[in-house]
């Protein structure tokens, strides 16, 4: 049996792509549980590409900054200001509606897992080198 690290387990799993190494069409069939993981976790993966392609700009740095603490406050803080917009949108539901979505994406990531680690033909062709991780936000690939 063919030993993991924690490095290459890390790119087999979360890689957004596994493509050829030499260019030439490898297929493989993709389980059930891999397609599921797959297309729950597109939208995190556009915006990790998103954030990844823009996160020079001092816009993009500004916005998400704003963005990212306007949703902590609200949901971990009671600031006065933000009581009147909690009640538009509760504490409870928000925090209710972030839990769900990590939960939703563990899942994923788990179910991607279970389909990779199982398909004998494609970790052959990790093990022998015939493929490469594109994780999402690269612009290089990663063997």
């Amino acid at each position: 049996m063919n030993s993991w690290s924690w490095k290459e387990g890390f790119f087999f799993v979360f890689a957004g792509k596994l493509i050829s190494a030499e260019g030439i069409d490898k297929a493989y069939e993709i389980s059930f549980g891999e397609k599921l993981g797959t297309q729950i976790l597109k939208p995190l993966y556009r915006m990790i590409e998103f954030i990844s392609k823009n996160i020079r700009l001092p816009l993009a740095i500004s916005l998400f900054t704003m963005l990212t603490a306007l949703i902590l406050s609200l949901v971990f803080y009671n600031i006065p200001a933000l009581v009147i917009f909690g009640k538009l949108f509760p504490g409870w539901l928000v925090r209710f509606v972030l839990f769900f979505y990590v939960e939703l994406n563990l899942f994923a990531i788990g179910c991607r897992a279970f389909g990779r680690f199982n398909n004998k033909l494609l970790v052959g062709l990790w093990k022998n080198g015939q493929l490469v991780a594109v994780m999402p936000g690269d612009c290089e690939l990663r063997k």
